[in-house]
């Protein structure tokens, strides 16, 4: 089994990798699709009310609230993190189990904040010019200029995690483009 991360930041195209890893037949699990099947458990939700009850309204998770918090309050990011990053290591552990016998690969935005890189043979990072994933970010989730900032701000940046890594794809083309570059990394 040789097990590969990918991560890279905030709208690079993480999720445009998956979906040309997934079509070229590869098993592939995406940290964020775990996280949305945690947020279902209601174990997990009483867990979570009871150590982070100001993200909960009506019982259920106020994601945008959630958002907000884990970009702006860092205390509060690096407490729901150490909660939330051993829930996802043990859904990856279940992942690598079931496929054994494959190359693996694993799409998580924090590797390197979840101490998640020595779970890996390999780590592929996307990179993309600030400036392209400011645009992204306003365009797919509708933010303001300086909202989108704030959050591209949050995270550790491009330098500290390229040189950790094995692969570095840059984004800043076409679709086609980035897809011939995923798939030239996969061949090797």
């Amino acid at each position: 089994m040789i097990k590969i991360g990918i991560t890279g930041n905030i709208a690079c195209g993480k999720s445009t990798a998956y979906e040309i890893i997934k079509s070229a037949g590869y098993p592939v699990i995406d940290a964020d699709d775990i996280v949305k099947e945690i947020y279902k458990d209601n174990l997990f939700i009483e867990e979570l009310l009871a150590k982070f009850p100001m993200i909960i309204f009506g019982g259920k998770i106020d994601i945008k609230k959630l958002s907000n918090l884990l970009f702006t309050d860092k205390e509060f990011k690096e407490n729901y993190e150490a909660f939330i990053f051993p829930k996802v290591k043990e859904k990856i552990i279940e992942f690598f189990d079931k496929n054994n016998n494959e190359k693996i690969f694993v799409i998580a935005p924090l590797i390197f904040e979840a101490g998640f890189e020595n779970m890996f043979d390999k780590i592929i990072f996307i990179s993309a010019d600030e400036n392209i994933r400011r645009e992204r970010l306003i365009a797919r989730k509708s933010m303001l200029s300086d909202t989108a900032d704030t959050v591209i701000k949050s995270q550790m940046s491009e330098e500290e995690k390229i040189p950790r890594c094995d692969y570095v794809i840059k984004n800043n083309g076409t679709l086609d483009e980035f897809k011939d570059a995923v798939m030239k990394i996969l061949e090797n």
